[in-house]
């Protein structure tokens, strides 16, 4: 395997056959990844608040694994990659391009677009009574060979309504870095106006569940 990526929570690898695998770090990687973004950003200074993550981050990972797997077999797993999921922590998924590298590389209309799948991707989670919490889209989503935008970092999700109308009714997207970072300011703008429209609570209340339940 080789390895194409990483994070805080994963070393990514890639199988050869258009799979990836994510592995869970080690407490002393995250530890050492956590100052790293310190020093970058000039947060999380004090290294006893790195600890305190690192111990969190672990928690969530796990719990959002347990919670998936619980769940797989109830959901459209296109829209997360396709995981087998190995463990209590590690999966394989489809291998894809991020979604801030097509934004990048692509013209007005096909971004327009892209956002729009993105969004889909969203609330067909909250369909099946899942959602992602960070809604880093730069980094989290992909895009297929075949032109959809598919959430790809699965160890931060959560399976409870309350977590994501508080997410909703703060419009915690525009707090991460890929929205406050974005310098072409009508991109920006078109990703407010759609988030603004769609991500609501009145749509978290139609939706959620809504095909989980016609599952059970």
């Amino acid at each position: 395997m080789k390895k194409i990526g990483e994070g805080v929570q994963y070393d990514v690898f890639d199988l050869g056959n258009n799979r990836v695998r994510k592995v869970k770090t080690s407490f002393f990687q995250k530890m050492v990844r956590l100052h790293r973004i310190a020093r970058k950003y000039k947060i999380y200074i004090h290294p006893y608040h790195n600890i305190k993550m690192a111990i969190e981050t672990d928690r969530i990972t796990k719990k959002s694994i347990s919670g998936l797997k619980e769940r797989i077999q109830k959901i459209d797993q296109a829209l997360i990659g396709n995981p087998e999921i190995l463990n209590d922590s590690d999966y394989e998924q489809d291998k894809v391009r991020s979604l801030g590298e097509e934004l990048y590389s692509s013209d007005s209309a096909k971004v327009e677009d892209l956002i729009n799948k993105y969004i889909s991707n969203i609330l067909t989670g909250w369909d099946y009574g899942f959602s992602d919490t960070v809604f880093n889209f730069m980094i989290n989503a992909g895009v297929t060979r075949e032109g959809e935008v598919i959430l790809t970092d699965l160890g931060e999700l959560t399976y409870n309504k309350d977590d994501v109308d508080k997410l909703v009714s703060t419009k915690h997207w525009e707090k991460r870095s890929s929205f406050n970072k974005l310098n072409n300011s009508e991109l920006k703008n078109y990703i407010r106006s759609r988030f603004d429209a769609e991500v609501t609570i009145a749509n978290l209340n139609i939706r959620w569940g809504s095909k989980a339940t016609k599952a059970n």
